[in-house]
C-alpha cells in the first residue's frame, strides 16, 4: 500500500484489523484526520477484507503547506504539485477504494453528523482541548454501545495531555482495549453517550491542577498497558507549559520520565 501516511507500522495494522473486525457491524467508519488518505486506505482495505459494506468517511481540511508536502508527500514518492489543496491527490491515491469512501473537506469541529450509527471512529485531527470537546459532542453520541471502537491516535503524545484526560472523564462510557507504541489507544464504547455525558466529559477550561489530577487517575486505570511513563511525561509537560491548551504551544519539551 503506497498511500502516504503519518502512522507507524503498528498503527496501520491496528487500523486495518479494527476495520476488518468490525466489518459486519451496523455502522459507518469515520476517519477524523485523513490527511492524504493513508489512514483511510487501511480502514477501507480492512473493511473490504472483512466483507463489510460500511461507508468510510474521510474528514480533513485536505490542505498542506510546502513544508508538509516536502516532508510527508514528496519524500514518500508523490510528484511535486502546485498549491495547498491535497483533496485531488487524496482522491487519486484512494481510487482503489473509491466506492467505499465519502470525502468531507471541512473544519471538522464545525460539522454535524447525520449519517447514522458509527462502528469505528478514529481521531487524529484535534490539536486543542476546545476542538477535542467539539468533536466528542459531534460524534460520540452516535457510537453503538457494546460494539463501537474508537482509536485515539495521539492519546499518549506529550503535547496533547487533554486526550487522556478526556478519556478518564469518559471512563464509564469506554473500556480500554489496547495501546499501540507511538501513542495510540483503542477503546470500546460500553454505553450510550448522552448530552449529559458529553458535558461531563469536557476538558477545555480545566485548570492545570485538575488536568494533572485526571492524568494521575489515568495512570492507575491504564497501568496494565505499560503507559505510565508516557502519562508521567504529560504531567511534566503541563507543569512546563502552564495554561496552554494547544499542542503547538507546548514549546517546552518534557523529558520521558
Amino acid at each position: 500500500m503506497r498511500v502516504p501516511s503519518m502512522l507507524n507500522d503498528e498503527e496501520t495494522r491496528l487500523y486495518f484489523w479494527m476495520a476488518r473486525y468490525l466489518a459486519g457491524a451496523e455502522g459507518h467508519i469515520v476517519d477524523l484526520g485523513s490527511f492524504a488518505g493513508g489512514s483511510t486506505a487501511y480502514l477501507a482495505e480492512g473493511n473490504r477484507a472483512g466483507g463489510g459494506a460500511a461507508q468510510v468517511f474521510a474528514f480533513d481540511q485536505f490542505s498542506a503547506s510546502e513544508k508538509t508536502k516536502t516532508r510527508q508527500l514528496y519524500a514518500k514518492g508523490v510528484d511535486h504539485f502546485d498549491g495547498t489543496d491535497i483533496l485531488p491527490l487524496s482522491k487519486q491515491l484512494l481510487r482503489p477504494w473509491s466506492p467505499q469512501i465519502v470525502f468531507r473537506k471541512c473544519r471538522i469541529e464545525n460539522e454535524t453528523w447525520t449519517y447514522g450509527p458509527i462502528a469505528l471512529l478514529t481521531l487524529d485531527a484535534s490539536k486543542t482541548s476546545a476542538t477535542r470537546d467539539q468533536m466528542a459532542d459531534i460524534f460520540f453520541p452516535h457510537l453503538i454501545p457494546g460494539v463501537s471502537v474508537i482509536i485515539q491516535q495521539d492519546e499518549l503524545h506529550w503535547r496533547e495531555p487533554w486526550i487522556a484526560e478526556q478519556m478518564e472523564k469518559f471512563k464509564d462510557c469506554f473500556e480500554p482495549l489496547c495501546f499501540v507504541p507511538g501513542g495510540a489507544m483503542a477503546y470500546r464504547c460500553t454505553q450510550h453517550i448522552s448530552a449529559d455525558n458529553v458535558r461531563a466529559g469536557q476538558v477545555d477550561g480545566m485548570n492545570d491542577a485538575a488536568m494533572i489530577d485526571a492524568l494521575c487517575r489515568a495512570k492507575l486505570r491504564l497501568a496494565r498497558f505499560g503507559v505510565t511513563p508516557k502519562l508521567s511525561r504529560q504531567i511534566e509537560a503541563i507543569r512546563l507549559n502552564p495554561g496552554r491548551r494547544k499542542s503547538w504551544r507546548f514549546t517546552n519539551r518534557a523529558p520521558l520520565v
